[in-house]
């Protein structure tokens, strides 16, 4: 390779060790090739960003500066040199920066977004709202920016601005958080009923989503502690949409977890019947019946699970459910086996009780206390796992 393009491949990896972690040896190496490459444009890309991410945020705001002297106009170090600024508080300068970015790649609403997400950061809220606001009624506005307009006027304690920016959101992925930031920013100023009223007329106005708002209403008056509402919600938009399979699972499953097995298991049979290849109904009823541990009715747990596997192998939610009904039989072996599986695809609280549960039955004592100690530590919540200590008191360490 030539002198130039061997320098090039060499800083390449230096950004690549950073990001991994290798800050320190990134460092040395940049200072190794100071000599032969600080004539180039690129040492000095790579010194900014290497300063960056050692939190040296005006080494990295020299560096983008002796590179845009090299490379007038480069957008990289103009957004560099923005974002040392933004850090920095160089507010006039920053904002000059970003202007300069935004000519050169033609007010791309995107980059709009990104620069408006850096000034965010720092809690510059005014100059982010000048580089959004433009983007506002735009046929090809990024959700994102009413997202982020969104946020800025709950920073500012302005309710109804909030509402009108995270209405304009449209369906698509940010949609039911935008949702769920409106009513609970009311619920938040006392206004429950302006809340569960604003959630109805976006039912009517978006279709498509009708059911996840439902579920969402629910969730807000279940945080709020108005459990017969959500009842009376959840029951009357299913007797309205009684094959609605989104609802009769949430409700099966909002059951469970309120200790009313009987609620869970009708709805889930009904759920069955109506879907007879829903893989996650399929689990979560074989589960159900399995968890009660009545002996006469592990078979058709089993039954029910090994249908959701066929249909769904690589689910660790099955996998668990498989481990589960092979422990309520006795089966310690398998239990361990589909359990281990299942913890390695979804490391959650309550694989990890069942997990606990298998070694200790199986006399791994060691290996049952290394995985509650990483379970404490990853779960601050952890309800199954502290049933468990209740129900062994000798797990505990």
């Amino acid at each position: 390779l030539a002198p130039a393009a061997r320098h090039d491949a060499e800083l390449a990896m230096l950004l690549i060790r950073s990001s991994q972690g290798d800050t320190e040896l990134a460092q040395r190496e940049l200072s190794r090739l100071k000599a032969q490459a600080d004539g180039m444009a690129q040492y000095w890309l790579v010194a900014s960003r290497l300063a960056f991410d050692r939190g040296a945020t005006g080494e990295a705001r020299s560096a983008a500066r002796r590179g845009l002297s090299m490379a007038p106009g480069d957008p990289r170090f103009l957004l560099l040199m923005a974002r040392a600024d933004i850090r920095l508080g160089n507010l006039t300068s920053a904002e000059a920066n970003t202007d300069a970015l935004l000519e050169e790649r033609d007010n791309d609403p995107l980059l709009r977004i990104g620069l408006a997400q850096l000034y965010l950061e720092e809690d510059h809220l005014e100059p982010a709202r000048r580089l959004l606001t433009p983007l506002v009624g735009e046929a090809d506005a990024p959700p994102a920016a009413y997202m982020l307009l969104g946020a800025i006027a709950e920073q500012e304690d302005d309710v109804d601005n909030a509402l009108l920016y995270y209405r304009q959101v449209p369906e698509g992925p940010d949609f039911l958080l935008s949702r769920q930031r409106s009513a609970s920013l009311l619920i938040e100023a006392d206004r429950l009923l302006d809340a569960r009223a604003f959630l109805r007329v976006e039912r009517l106005r978006h279709d498509d989503a009708y059911s996840d708002l439902v579920m969402l209403e629910v969730q807000l008056l279940d945080a709020e502690g108005y459990e017969r509402d959500a009842d009376a919600l959840l029951n009357r938009e299913l007797a309205r949409v009684p094959d609605d399979g989104e609802l009769r699972y949430y409700r099966a499953m909002r059951a469970w977890q309120a200790g009313d097995t009987d609620t869970s298991e009708s709805d889930l049979r009904q759920l069955v019947e109506q879907q007879p290849d829903n893989a996650n109904a399929l689990n979560a009823l074989g589960y159900t019946l399995a968890d009660e541990g009545d002996p006469d009715r592990l078979d058709e747990a089993a039954a029910l699970i090994q249908r959701a596997y066929t249909l769904d192998p690589t689910n660790p939610a099955v996998q668990d459910s498989l481990g589960w009904v092979a422990y309520r039989r006795g089966d310690l072996t398998t239990a361990l086996r589909w359990i281990e599986q299942a913890w390695q695809a979804l490391p959650d609280q309550e694989v990890a009780a069942h997990l606990i549960e298998v070694l200790w039955e199986l006399g791994r004592k060691e290996r049952a206390r290394e995985i509650l100690a990483v379970a404490t530590e990853q779960f601050p919540e952890r309800p199954l796992i502290d049933a468990l200590l209740d129900r062994r008191p000798g797990l505990a360490p």
